[in-house]
């Protein structure tokens, strides 16, 4: 076994405190006002879930970036945007 396998089977043995501290360890900064911007945009009402929310409208349809919102950033920031929140969404749903 490797030693990112072992790590990985390690971390999937540890509690939810213990999974904490090590996200501490691992990312000791604390949020700053562009962390809770982003946050408050992706909860519901907010302007990235509402990318998200038309991004998935359109996947669904077969057509995932035919209708982005450019508002302030250019028609390739945005798909940039959505598709790091796409990622996001999978990610978070693969680890529950």
């Amino acid at each position: 076994m490797s030693t990112v396998a072992e790590i990985k089977a390690a971390i999937d043995q540890l509690s939810p405190q213990e999974r904490r501290e090590l996200e501490a360890l691992l990312h000791p900064w604390t949020e700053d006002d562009w962390d809770r911007r982003m946050a408050a945009d992706s909860e519901a009402g907010g302007k990235l879930h509402q990318m998200m929310t038309a991004s998935r409208q359109n996947a669904q349809a077969g057509e995932l970036l035919r209708q982005i919102p450019a508002g302030r950033h250019s028609r390739k920031q945005a798909r940039s945007i959505v598709r790091s929140a796409l990622r996001r969404v999978r990610d978070e749903a693969s680890r529950h």
